[in-house]
């Protein structure tokens, strides 16, 4: 990658990595960890103590792999930021309306990211259509507009009128590429939740007594369509698996930066747990939550 930021994708690699001054190192080859944003590591792959205190240093999250290349743990340094009692009894202690208010404000900005991403592909009417649906969000999301918005999104997705059906546990290459784009978001927005001083468990809306990256799930919804517009790109192109290419640029999503003056998604995810934190804790009136416009994402007021 060009990005200063990178994601290191190990999963088929067969061998140990080590840290070594300040610097991941894989066999004759490393790269700083000060440049390292996100490592991916498979069932081949072995490390030490000294690695894992490296990812420590640098804040490098590191998500654990499965044979079939599919994240079952993520490993996160603990959390020195000051106010991490004060945030999680605020976000216990949320009033419902608030809870309300923020999941209906960030529901408006994924659907209306998702119509952003159909527009610029050439879909407007059903673009229009999802901006509409976008409008209808009230508090709370009592009417499922979300899963109302996701039906027409995905089923218009590859083609207008297609046969596209979005399943996480589909093994078709298209959903493989979709599971790693978010594999990677997701991976980012807990380790900013727990370094802004935030419980990944103490949700807004996603609820599984197992999950306990909960608010991760939440928050990570507004940078869906980064992904989706990544993947679009690569099946126009004509890619037909999940292979290195297709993964490098699924990895360059956080470095997304369009013109000299947008934000890349790394930083505006950033800035979004901060702005959630000081939500919980009633600094901010309203959620300020990110919009993808399928060129840059933008910051709805």
């Amino acid at each position: 990658m060009d990005s200063k930021w990178q994601v290191l994708d190990f999963t088929g690699y067969s061998g140990y990595l080590s840290y070594e001054r300040g610097r991941l190192v894989v066999g004759d080859r490393s790269v700083p960890l000060a440049e390292v944003d996100f490592i991916l590591v498979g069932q081949s792959c072995s490390w030490g103590y000294g690695l894992i205190a490296g990812l420590e240093r640098f804040g490098v999250a590191m998500a654990v792999c499965d044979w079939r290349n599919i994240p079952i743990s993520v490993l996160y340094h603990w959390s020195e930021n000051t106010r991490v009692f004060a945030r999680h009894n605020a976000q216990a202690t949320l009033s419902v309306p608030r809870a309300k208010n923020a999941w209906m404000r960030i529901v408006k900005a994924k659907v209306r990211g998702q119509a952003n991403v159909l527009k610029i592909k050439g879909q407007v009417s059903v673009s229009q259509e999802l901006v509409s649906l976008s409008k209808a969000v009230r508090s709370g999301d009592p009417s499922n507009i979300e899963a109302l918005a996701a039906r027409t999104y995905w089923h218009n997705f590859l083609q207008p009128g297609g046969s596209f059906s979005r399943q996480q546990s589909s093994s078709d290459f298209v959903n493989a590429m979709l599971n790693y784009g978010y594999t990677i978001l997701r991976g980012r927005v807990i380790t900013r939740l727990v370094t802004t001083g935030l419980s990944p468990t103490l949700s807004l809306f996603h609820r599984n007594r197992s999950n306990m990256f909960a608010l991760a799930d939440d928050l990570i919804e507004p940078f869906r369509p980064a992904v989706d517009s990544v993947v679009l790109d690569l099946v126009n192109d004509g890619s037909v698996e999940l292979g290195k290419t297709e993964k490098k640029r699924l990895s360059g999503v956080l470095a997304e930066q369009h013109d000299e003056s947008s934000f890349t998604v790394r930083s505006l995810i950033e800035d979004f747990c901060q702005e959630f934190a000081l939500y919980v804790e009633g600094t901010r009136e309203n959620l300020n939550v990110p919009i993808w416009n399928g060129r840059e994402i933008t910051k709805d007021g």
